[in-house]
């Protein structure tokens, strides 16, 4: 028994459930990232992009 819709037949009477699961994933995973932006790497994004692509920034090799 399903406490939270106090029912005994699925919500969806799917084999796959992913059907609907997995869109409705993304849908979230992208409104919540509209919702909640970061300024701070919004602004680094240019900077990083290029030190990425060129090296242009880099003083030495890091050690692991």
């Amino acid at each position: 028994m399903s406490l939270i819709f106090h029912s005994d037949a699925p919500l969806f009477p799917l084999k796959n459930p992913g059907i609907v699961s997995v869109p409705i994933g993304f849908l979230v995973t992208i409104v919540a990232t509209l919702l909640f932006r970061n300024k701070r790497e919004e602004e680094m994004f240019e900077e990083l992009f290029v030190r990425q692509t060129t090296g242009y920034g880099v003083a030495k090799a890091a050690r692991h």
